[in-house]
């Protein structure tokens, strides 16, 4: 809905990611003057892939790793691609023998580690703990030959050899962190009134507007999570239910197969209908045609 409001003000949105891009865009559509910074050579975010390192120092002996936050080339996200797209634009093998260690078993672990297990030679996954496996995860081990779960690091060595807590060690070529990422706003001087605690910045209310610096200043995209009741006090419509329920069944189906939850949708059909006749998409689909 457009604002009837005649006031027009300049306003700086910093990230063009996708978060960014849709502020950009609500802010013009209100009749602001807008300008987006980014840091990058393009728009996307952490949706550009982009395989730059700065600063590494693979033996973990630094604090801090410069590390672009992006996607990784072979990315298949968790989430259906009919509950991702936007109104404008809905979703539509070299052979290496490394021995690679990948840090980190949640999602993205995950899935590097079934990416990896056609091309490199040995695959050691690090968890912080075994009961963080899932099901569909332990049937995936399980079933390759190259890939094996290890508990987590304790030590790293010149000579490229990993050794975790309980004794077992491997000479590794390569180490992959997937251990997720920190916020961080170097070039934010706010002295003090916006702080990051425990990767919660905060005090923000609605997750966006810190209190006594609002509405010059805004945080658009980091809640973590959204529910509907944060929406209700501002008029923001409510996600629809075939997103939520999309959303979940891929999740509970993932925990069992790992490997095959993203193409199997037998269940969910009847969402998958209603999500191509959502606005969101503009592509047409004949469903009389599909089996």
């Amino acid at each position: 809905m457009v604002c009837s409001r005649a006031i027009s003000k300049k306003v700086c949105v910093i990230g063009a990611g996708p978060s960014g891009l849709v502020t950009a865009r609500e802010m013009r559509r209100e009749g602001h003057d807008v300008m987006v910074l980014e840091q990058n050579h393009d728009v996307g975010g952490q949706w550009l892939y982009d395989p730059e390192v700065e600063d590494e120092d693979p033996l973990g002996r630094t604090d801090f790793i410069k590390v672009h936050s992006s996607v990784y080339s072979s990315l298949r996200v968790a989430s259906p691609r009919e509950i991702m797209g936007f109104t404008d634009f809905p979703f539509v093998i070299r052979k290496d023998r490394d021995v690679v260690v990948v840090v980190g078993s949640s999602l993205s672990g995950q899935d590097i580690s079934m990416e990896l297990v056609d091309v490199a030679k040995k695959i050691h996954l690090s968890a912080k703990s075994s009961l963080t496996i899932s099901q569909g995860l332990s049937k995936v081990i399980s079933k390759y030959d190259n890939l094996h779960l290890h508990p987590q690091i304790e030590s790293l060595h010149e000579d490229g050899k990993v050794l975790f807590n309980d004794g077992s060690w491997v000479i590794a070529d390569t180490i992959i962190y997937c251990t997720g990422y920190s916020y961080s706003f170097p070039f934010l001087d706010t002295k003090g009134i916006v702080a990051i605690d425990d990767d919660r910045v905060g005090p923000l209310f609605e997750h966006t507007f810190p209190p006594s610096l609002a509405p010059s200043l805004s945080f658009v995209g980091i809640p973590r999570k959204y529910c509907d009741k944060y929406g209700d006090y501002i008029g923001f419509p409510h996600l629809e239910e075939w997103r939520k329920e999309l959303c979940l069944s891929s999740l509970i189906n993932a925990e069992i197969n790992l490997e095959t939850f993203r193409d199997i949708y037998h269940e969910d059909e009847e969402m998958l209908k209603k999500a191509y006749q959502s606005p969101h998409f503009t592509q047409s689909i004949n469903w009389s045609r599909i089996p």
